[in-house]
């Protein structure tokens, strides 16, 4: 009986949690748990950790090579490819619902634990819990923020708007947007509560599970996003300094469609995608292939080429599935993006030496083995350019391009967007306010919150 009814709990709290909580709508009364257990239970669902798919949908990660395979995907997926000012046209895109689903859970169980304090026995448990959820609230406030909201620029952060932040479960309760500023903000406060109260070993049998080397992991890939390259720095030694091991990529197969099955010491913690579409790919959509421009830039010594791809019948490259779960993307928080953070934000403070110090050992774990010769320039803009051009190869297919585009391109790097389809071009110029996604119409109907200029 007792499993019954707990089986009935969690289904009445993933049901609530699957709804829009913005929406106005009769009073509403949410089960909260009142046990450690139960909470665990709420903020192990995997919709806690999700990162937006509409940003790989819309970057230049992949292309599609025939009109057919475009017409195959659902509305929102063709219209985010093409980078339509309408994108949903009555279609339904979940990235929204489902960061704030994430956020009310993290909510529920920071509230109970308020109603229901532990014992004393069971306070380093409680303490776990509250930093989990702290972290959940932070990684999907981020993940709006980066979808929803313009680059983040300090000039115009205390007017630029940023997302509604909703810090109770209060399901009835209308937040308006906030300001970039007050976002970021709320996103760091809960970072900084997290990192103390979470374990520091990494816990290889549950990925999803944050620990303090992905906090600091996830605020590191924050502040670059920001442009705040001396705290990303600060975070991505943090990091580091607890967990940096590197796989080294000569003991993959070279031939597997899962060479990462058994292999997951980068791991920090691991984060699905929010689109079956972009997931499925791998396997079944052979049309969403990777432009052979990015594909040549990857030597033939370089592991990478191989291991992240395969070619389709008519010799186009594609992805691989790169994690054990088995998807082709995913949003991990890794030690690879940790060596290409600090390598970055080295060399953008003149310390060049250093930034070699951590691409080579990078690149050194994906080459074949002695065929790397290590980067030796001491031109720091010439070092920049190959430190960016290796995280657009590392990374491809980890739902940061999009965030990487944005802050680029606000640096003046004048990055272009370009697609081809059907005999029709479609572009997407710097900084263009189709970089920020509307919210869905369905929230702006239900809640009254301002919308964005697309």
């Amino acid at each position: 009986m007792k499993k019954i009814l707990l089986l009935l709990f969690i289904a009445a709290i993933l049901l609530a949690c699957k709804k829009n909580f913005l929406e106005e709508r009769p009073s509403t009364t949410i089960a909260e748990p009142n046990t450690l257990d139960l909470m665990i239970i709420l903020l192990d669902h995997p919709y806690n950790t999700m990162f937006n798919a509409i940003n790989t949908a819309s970057s230049d990660d992949y292309y599609i090579s025939d009109i057919s395979g475009f017409e195959s995907l659902p509305i929102v997926d063709r219209n985010a490819y093409i980078w339509k000012k309408d994108i949903y046209e009555g279609g339904v895109n979940d990235d929204w619902n489902l960061q704030y689903s994430g956020i009310l859970n993290a909510n529920v169980v920071l509230g109970a634990l308020q109603k229901f304090p532990p014992s004393v026995s069971d306070l380093s448990d409680a303490d776990y819990v509250k930093g989990w959820a702290l972290f959940t609230r932070a990684w999907a406030l981020n993940q709006l923020v980066q979808t929803f909201s313009q680059a983040y620029n300090p000039a115009s952060a205390k007017t630029d708007l940023g997302v509604p932040i909703k810090l109770t479960p209060n399901v009835d309760e209308v937040n308006q947007r906030a300001t970039l500023e007050n976002t970021y903000g709320q996103i760091f406060s809960d970072l900084r509560r997290a990192i103390p109260l979470l374990p520091k070993a990494i816990q290889t049998q549950y990925f999803n599970r944050p620990t303090k080397a992905a906090a600091y992991a996830l605020a590191a890939r924050i502040c670059l996003s920001m442009r705040d390259y001396e705290n990303a720095r600060n975070y991505a030694d943090s990091c580091l300094n607890i967990h940096s091991t590197l796989v080294d990529f000569n003991n993959l197969s070279k031939t597997s469609t899962n060479p990462f099955a058994n292999n997951t010491q980068e791991y920090l913690l691991y984060s699905d995608n929010s689109n079956w579409i972009i997931n499925a790919y791998s396997t079944r959509y052979t049309f969403m292939c990777v432009d052979s421009t990015l594909y040549n830039q990857y030597n033939n010594d370089d592991l990478r080429k191989v291991i992240y791809f395969r070619l389709n019948s008519q010799g186009n490259p594609y992805q691989k599935r790169i994690n054990p779960i088995g998807f082709s993307a995913c949003g991990l928080l890794t030690t690879s993006e940790m060596y290409l953070i600090k390598a970055e934000t080295e060399v953008r403070r003149n310390e060049v030496d250093i930034a070699k110090i951590y691409l080579n050992r990078l690149l050194e774990k994906r080459w074949a083995t002695g065929k790397y010769q290590p980067i030796i320039t001491s031109d720091p803009e010439v070092l920049l350019n190959s430190i960016l051009n290796e995280r657009r190869k590392e990374l491809i297919f980890k739902g940061l391009r999009w965030s990487d585009l944005k802050r680029l391109n606000l640096e003046g790097r004048n990055i272009t967007l370009r697609r081809l389809l059907n005999g029709q071009e479609y572009t997407l110029e710097p900084n263009s306010p189709r970089y920020v996604f509307p919210i869905p119409d369905e929230e702006i109907s239900r809640s009254g919150i301002q919308q964005n200029i697309r």
